[in-house]
């Protein structure tokens, strides 16, 4: 959740046959205590195959999206992609190689480093620098 845009980012795994997406749901109009806002179609974002766990760098309007079936990381800037502002999500989205079958992700704002964990591969762990 990005709690300056307003946006929850939810991945939808498309069992890995195909590129998965990333809904944006808007807090502002879909919550708890408001849900006037919740129903209906909600804009997503095509990421790569089988997107599991997202982590949002608020500081840095930046979203990453890990992908199991496609060992990548999906980068969403998240300041032209985001519930209020879907204009930008076509172009928003880039790609970062990890080792095999992605799972947890961690953001490491301090020192600017995404940390991927992985079921296969060397050290079983990916890092790479946070996106500007």
């Amino acid at each position: 959740m990005n709690d300056r845009t307003h946006t929850v980012y939810v991945s939808n795994n498309q069992n890995g046959d195909f590129p998965g997406t990333v809904s944006l749901i808007n807090t502002a109009t879909c919550n708890g205590s408001h849900t006037t806002g919740c129903a209906g179609h909600k804009p997503a974002v095509r990421v790569g195959r089988s997107p599991g766990n997202v982590a949002v760098d608020q500081a840095n309007n930046t979203v990453y999206v890990a992908n199991f079936a496609s060992a990548t990381v999906s980068i969403l800037n998240a300041a032209n992609c985001q519930a209020g502002r879907t204009g930008g999500c076509r172009t928003a989205v880039h790609s970062q190689p990890v080792g095999s079958v992605p799972q947890g992700i961690a953001i490491d704002p301090t020192i600017r480093s995404v940390y991927v964990s992985t079921l296969l591969g060397p050290g079983y762990m990916s890092i790479f620098k946070a996106s500007p």
